[in-house]
Parts: C-alpha cells; structure tokens; sequence
C-alpha cells in the first residue's frame, strides 16, 4: 500500500481553490488521483476538448492538481488530526 497526499484544483472564473485529499492504494498513485478528479463531482465527465484532463461542471473547471507520495505515519496523523477528505483502495488478500 502506497500513500499520498494530494490536490483538486478547481478554477472559478480567475478563483483557484485547492481541495486536499488524502489516498492509500495499491494501484499506480497518479492513475487514482485522476480516477478521484473524474468523479469528483459524481455527475457524468465533461472533458474539455482543447485540455487533457481538465473538467467542466457547469460554469467551473477542475483537475487534479498538486500530488506527493507521504509516509503511511504521516497519512494516519492527517487523517487522524485534520478534515482532509481520504480515499482508501481495499487492500487484496
């Protein structure tokens, strides 16, 4: 299991917000985070057709932003200690 902490970047006209996230998983860390952007929002992706990766909703873009693999020691105490919002991957047997 690997961990990391990791950004959305939301772009509101010329206001950019970063949401934190936090993610254990197994499988390749930059290929979650963008399984995590996608879905973000839970509603059907709208790509942008002239940017790779970037997603509408509505009047407002959003992609995956900054991404850092941590220590599992440092996932659980910002977990534990902070209102990041985490996604764990089930671990296989």
């Amino acid at each position: 299991m690997k961990y990391y902490h990791a950004t959305i970047e939301e772009h509101h006209g010329e206001f950019v917000t970063h949401e934190s996230i936090l993610i254990a998983t197994e499988k390749d860390g930059y290929q979650r985070h963008e399984e995590i952007t996608k879905d973000w929002y839970g509603i059907d992706v709208d790509e942008d057709p002239d940017k790779k990766g970037v997603y509408w909703n509505d009047c407002m873009t959003y992609q995956s932003g900054y991404f850092s693999e941590i220590s599992k020691k440092c996932f659980e105490e910002l977990n534990k200690k902070t209102s990041i919002t985490a996604f764990f991957d089930e671990e296989e047997s």
